[in-house]
């Protein structure tokens, strides 16, 4: 995985940048239509991941509970759609990648 902007890291298939609300790396492939803009980039289509969260034994479920994350990026701006878990519907621009992601990328990604 290496750096290629504050807000952004390349995977071998994909880019990857932080989720404020997910507080997780969220993977953005190559597939997808990319202006090219490193700082503040838009991508598209929407992104909607489906994910399995961890909630210790009280879980009906035996890997976790469903979270879905749906999200435009614009310009460097993330636009929450009000079907993810979190709830949200507000715009937020980027943040950047907390130190410290990186490393448990590097051995889970690549």
């Amino acid at each position: 995985m290496s750096q290629v902007s504050s807000v952004m890291r390349r995977g071998p298939t994909q880019f990857f940048h932080w989720c404020p609300a997910c507080e997780q790396m969220h993977p953005l492939p190559d597939s997808w239509k990319f202006d090219g803009n490193l700082e503040t980039p838009t991508f598209s289509p929407s992104f909607k991941q489906t994910f399995y969260q961890e909630i210790g034994d009280q879980s009906e479920r035996p890997n976790g509970e469903e979270r879905v994350c749906h999200y435009i990026i614009t310009g460097g701006v993330i636009q929450f759609c009000s079907d993810s878990w979190h709830k949200r519907s507000d715009f937020v621009a980027m943040p950047p990648i907390p130190a410290g992601v990186d490393s448990f990328l590097i051995e889970t990604q690549d």
